[in-house]
């Protein structure tokens, strides 16, 4: 019956988000059937369960999709406490359905909830205990009291997990407790098993308070000028776009402690672009801001999530590791669409000469390179072969895109390997020892055969003394 009355109430509201059980905010069930509202209307919309919490409730995603286009994630509510997170999620999800000004260009995935029990809990003791609006971990059972039982999620990830004891606890009654393994809630697993099957090129966490721009790394601070330059331009772009109320920076900068287990770092490690918004202006001091003032929060964040939408590219980025100093490698054009006069961006980590078959250079200095790639139709298949010639040994290569179109272009690299002038060089090094042991081998049998005849004559000559 509850059900039903909030089914009817969204559809009479026009899909308003600011009507949930939890005193405006959504409830798990409120978010379950949101969903469901959203897939009756918009029936192209993507509905499915990336796996299940340790109470066994669905970890529900919903997407538009756009296949071949660049992919980016959205993931609400790894903390049960920061309510506003989803129905940040919802708004935006909305915000772009309804948009009509919106080209959608990218597949974007949204996950209202991440931490289902901990939501879950805050639902169900509500009514008898009010405090329980402010848990921010999981709920599974670790011997503490209902408020402090269970695992942070956003310390549960597999980089740098445990780094220390001041970012994250190993006391299981600790708000910032991290559990007993890096990936041991399935929360966590579940986004981690999500991002290797969909290969995101982006991806945002929304948390609350404090109107925070947090970019990597959270256990310690590295310059960002090390991060791949698609990412510092995309964090850049950010910088300008952002309200003189909005600040920018890592965890330790805005607000003066350092986290390891993160998301954000574990995403960092996978070379994937990825932020921490945390949503709500400080002077409400406060996670839940009266459900009167959400709207107007989340529409001053509209801006930057819309750049951080259309920035976001294709982003590839190849480790090499092959021994050597001539390297063929192929940029595979998996004909999944068409380019328009697009330009290929191409960085190192190191110098290195490169040659281009066939295609226009119109950049080059060592460590960049960007090539024209000119209006070709997907059926073509066209690859583009570079020749790498250098100390290419850890030679990190990432690829971006600017131009009018480029859909799906060039979105696998294959290495070749050495090239052939290397292999004859360790197939004469390889002659060389097996000559050079055969030699030996002879040595050793003459000088063991010799031994045994002077033994045989030794012992002739006492049979004829006798």
């Amino acid at each position: 019956m509850v059900k039903l009355a909030f089914y009817l109430l969204v559809l009479v509201t026009s899909l308003d988000l600011y009507q949930g059980t939890i005193n405006g905010y959504l409830s798990l069930q409120d978010v379950y059937t949101l969903l469901d509202i959203y897939k009756a209307k918009y029936p192209f919309l993507e509905l499915q369960t990336l796996g299940k919490s340790h109470f066994g409730r669905e970890i529900k995603s919903i997407k538009i999709p756009n296949p071949n286009t660049p992919k980016i994630l959205i993931i609400g509510a790894h903390h049960a406490n920061e309510l506003i997170s989803t129905t940040n999620i919802f708004y935006l999800l909305d915000y772009i359905l309804t948009n009509t000004t919106f080209k959608n260009t990218r597949e974007i995935t949204f996950i209202p909830v991440l931490n289902v029990d901990g939501l879950s809990t805050i639902s169900d003791h509500l009514k008898i205990n009010p405090n329980i609006l402010e848990i921010r971990k999981n709920s599974r059972p670790t011997g503490c009291s209902i408020q402090h039982q269970g695992i942070d999620l956003n310390r549960n990830y597999g980089f740098k997990w445990a780094y220390d004891e001041y970012s994250s606890s190993e006391d299981p009654c600790n708000d910032e407790y991290r559990g007993t393994s890096a990936f041991s809630e399935k929360e966590t697993l579940a986004i981690k098993n999500f991002i290797f099957k969909n290969t995101f090129d982006s991806i945002i966490s929304y948390h609350s308070y404090g109107d925070y721009y947090i970019r990597p790394t959270g256990y310690a601070h590295i310059n960002l000028t090390s991060f791949p330059q698609s990412h510092q331009n995309l964090y850049n772009n950010i910088i300008n776009i952002l309200p003189t109320n909005f600040k920018f920076g890592t965890v330790h900068e805005l607000l003066g402690y350092y986290v390891n287990g993160s998301l954000m770092d574990y995403l960092y490690n996978l070379k994937i672009f990825c932020i921490e918004i945390l949503i709500g202006p400080s002077i409400y001091n406060s996670f839940h801001p009266d459900k009167n003032m959400v709207k107007g929060i989340l529409e001053s964040h509209i801006e930057p999530f819309m750049m951080i939408v259309n920035k976001t590219d294709w982003n590839l980025s190849v480790d090499i590791i092959e021994n050597g100093r001539i390297l063929n490698v192929e940029i595979k054009n998996i004909g999944i669409a068409s380019s328009n006069n697009t330009d290929m961006i191409i960085e190192f980590n190191k110098d290195v000469d490169v040659k281009v078959i066939k295609y226009q250079v119109v950049f080059y200095d060592k460590k960049k390179i960007i090539i024209n790639i000119p209006s070709i139709k997907s059926e073509n298949k066209e690859n583009i072969m570079l020749i790498i010639e250098g100390d290419i040994r850890k030679v990190n290569m990432t690829i971006r895109f600017e131009g009018k179109q480029h859909k799906g272009f060039f979105k696998e690299v294959m290495v070749y390997g050495t090239n052939p002038r290397n292999n004859l060089m360790i197939i004469i090094i390889i002659s060389i020892v097996c000559i050079a042991s055969l030699i030996l081998m002879l040595i050793v049998y003459r000088y063991c055969t010799k031994k045994k005849e002077v033994k045989f004559v030794e012992l002739a000559e006492m049979q004829e003394l006798a």
